[in-house]
C-alpha cells in the first residue's frame, strides 16, 4: 500500500493512513464520469468494478506466475466495488488508476496534482497510486527504523518504479535497479545490476561477502 499502513512482528496493524473523504468522493466522481477504472484498497481488501474480468486481465498483462498472482489476489479478498461503502470512518487507503491508454492517467494526475493530502505515483504506464501525503515507501520507512532504533545508514533500499522514489531519495544505501524508470535511477546513489539477471540478490550477496570480509 505504499507505507499506508505497515504492521509489526506479529502482524498488528500501524499508522493506517487513509484518504481523505471528500477526495475519495473527488477522484471516483471523476474517474465514473469518464469512464477511467480505479479500484479501492482497505487493509485487507481489494475492490473492483468486476473481479472476475480484472483477475484475467491482470493474468494476462503480467509476466509474473498465473498461479502466484491468483493466490496472491485470493489472499488479498478481490471483491466488487459495490461491496465498499465509503463513509468518514470507512475509507480506502489507496486508490488504483487503472487507464486504457496514457492520456487517462495524465488526466488523473493533472486533476489532483496540487491536492497538498496527496500523494499519486505509479509503478506503470497505465496505472496511477494515489494515497495519502504521509503514505510513502520512504515516509513508513523512516517511522519503521526510528521506532526501531536504527539510523539510515542501517538501512538498504531497493526499487524500480516511480512508487519507489521516496525510499531511494534518502537513504545513502538506496540502490536502483540497471532497468529501472530513468527518474529512479537519477535519485539512487547506486545502481544494482537489472531484476532480470537477479539483481537484487547480487547487491545482497555482495554486501553480505562485505561485511563478513571487514569482521
Amino acid at each position: 500500500l505504499n507505507g499506508a499502513i505497515f504492521t509489526d512482528d506479529n502482524g498488528k496493524f500501524l499508522h493506517p493512513y487513509s484518504l481523505p473523504f471528500h477526495l475519495v468522493q473527488n477522484i471516483i466522481a471523476y474517474c465514473k464520469h469518464r469512464q477511467i477504472n480505479y479500484a479501492l484498497m482497505s487493509a485487507k481488501r481489494y475492490y473492483v468494478e468486476n473481479p472476475k474480468t480484472y483477475l484475467q486481465h491482470v493474468l494476462s498483462a503480467s509476466s509474473l506466475h498465473a498461479d502466484y498472482l491468483a493466490d496472491r489476489f485470493k489472499e488479498e479478498g478481490l471483491r466488487s466495488l459495490r461491496d465498499f461503502s465509503i463513509q468518514e470512518n470507512n475509507l480506502p487507503l489507496k486508490i488504483m488508476i487503472f487507464a486504457k491508454e496514457p492520456s487517462e492517467t495524465e488526466s488523473v494526475r493533472a486533476a489532483f496534482q496540487k491536492e497538498k493530502d496527496l500523494s499519486i505515483t505509479s509503478s506503470h504506464l497505465l496505472n496511477l497510486e494515489i494515497t495519502r501525503y504521509q503514505a510513502t515507501k520512504g515516509a513508513a520507512l523512516k517511522t519503521y527504523i526510528a521506532e526501531k532504533g536504527y539510523q539510515a545508514d542501517e538501512v538498504i533500499t531497493i526499487g524500480d518504479s516511480l512508487n519507489d522514489l521516496s525510499m531511494l531519495k534518502d537513504f545513502p544505501h538506496a540502490y536502483a535497479m540497471a532497468n529501472a524508470h530513468p527518474e529512479c535511477i537519477k535519485a539512487a546513489p547506486h545502481l544494482a545490476p537489472s531484476n532480470l539477471c537477479d539483481g537484487v540478490g547480487q547487491v545482497i550477496e555482495q554486501l553480505l561477502a562485505n561485511h563478513l570480509h571487514c569482521q
